[in-house]
């Protein structure tokens, strides 16, 4: 698992963490920095498309859960 690394904190949410990966990319694209910079810029990205990517399950477990008590409430009617 990829974790944060000491100098960079944790985004708030998902919105901050998909704000953030935005600014990155741009910053590569436009390129200037230099190799270390760059490579710093993509291991937070990594980590960020990681906490991203766990947010997301998390949300899909909630709403599997949410769906299936429904159905099941349906059924008790």
């Amino acid at each position: 698992m990829v974790r944060f690394i000491v100098s960079q904190k944790e985004p708030k949410n998902y919105e901050e963490a998909v704000g953030r990966l935005e600014q990155i990319a741009d910053m590569l694209d436009k390129g200037g920095q230099g190799i270390e910079e760059a490579m710093s810029l993509f291991e937070e990205s990594v980590a960020l498309s990681c906490y991203c990517y766990k947010k997301l399950d998390e949300i899909k477990s909630r709403v599997t859960y949410l769906k299936d008590e429904t159905e099941r409430a349906r059924q008790d009617v």
